[in-house]
């Protein structure tokens, strides 16, 4: 799915400052490029019971540490 119009950062930074939606955990995955987007993605995960409203930013393919972000909840 594309977010026309907004950069991933700005639709991870939504999820996680502004959205109120309930997730397990979402995470802005960088791909190879550092200056560009086009291999990016941002992963959500969702559980029915009990999400735990984690989130992180890291490399694709488990090339580096995912780092924690801070979720607002509501």
């Amino acid at each position: 799915m594309r977010a026309s119009g907004w950069t991933l950062q700005e639709v991870f930074d939504w999820l996680c400052q502004e959205s109120h939606l309930l997730f397990d955990s979402v995470i802005l995955e960088r791909g190879k490029s550092p200056t560009s987007e086009a291999d990016d993605c941002v992963h959500i995960q969702w559980r029915q019971y009990y999400p735990r409203q984690i989130a992180f930013v890291g490399q694709t393919h488990n090339r580096g540490v995912y780092k924690p972000v801070p979720v607002v909840i509501a």
